[in-house]
């Protein structure tokens, strides 16, 4: 918008009498202005529309390739260990901070996976957060239950069972903010559970 105006403003001051100066001698020519002023700022605005359209499917690219980077890592393995472990190194990338992975006990008791950032959980006020995610849903920063927290803590639920707690501690606080950053960490925890829901169900068969 500022190019049109600008470019306007020059067209006048340079090619139309009287010359070097903004005044205008013919009345006709401020119709000439508009028009040429309301071509520039739809051309722009199309422009802005096309640039924004264009980071949108890069971004949409992207995501694509972190789940399919994940879902084939995670196809892999065989092991709680090693399935908390590549998952946390996924969703670190995401995030650009510390990641945690807890998982569920027989009597539902909550244990950080070695491997992953387990040091993020030594304070009270986390594990409680990680605790509420894992009996209510998503808890800690961002969220209304226990928002003190430094990290988000959600659910990993696989067909009706919640199996663990995943921890992120984004190093921008804001990033998880956005609508597009949240889809994406709620399909990798959704894979991740599916991964652990696995091996638990394997676990069990072979108890049997």
């Amino acid at each position: 918008t500022l190019a049109s105006v600008l470019s306007v403003a020059a067209f006048d001051f340079c090619f139309v009498p009287p010359y070097y100066t903004f005044a205008v001698a013919d009345a006709r020519h401020v119709l000439t202005f508009a028009m040429m002023l309301a071509v520039g700022i739809v051309i722009s605005r199309l422009t802005e529309r096309v640039r924004m359209q264009a980071e949108a499917a890069r971004g949409r690219e992207q995501r694509t390739a972190i789940l399919y980077s994940l879902s084939r890592d995670l196809a892999q393995l065989r092991h709680k260990a090693s399935i908390a472990t590549s998952a946390a190194r996924h969703v670190a990338e995401l995030a650009g901070g510390r990641v945690v992975m807890l998982i569920g006990g027989p009597d539902d008791q909550l244990t950080a996976v070695q491997g992953t950032d387990v040091d993020l959980v030594d304070e009270a006020l986390e594990m409680a957060a990680a605790r509420q995610a894992f009996e209510r849903g998503p808890a800690g920063a961002g969220t209304d239950t226990l928002p003190a927290a430094k990290a988000l803590y959600v659910p990993l639920t696989a067909l009706g069972r919640t199996i663990g707690v995943l921890g992120v501690a984004a190093a921008d606080p804001a990033r998880l903010r956005h609508l597009s950053e949240q889809e994406l960490l709620a399909a990798m925890s959704g894979q991740i559970a599916l991964a652990l829901h696995r091996v638990l169900l394997a676990q069990e068969a072979q108890q049997a």
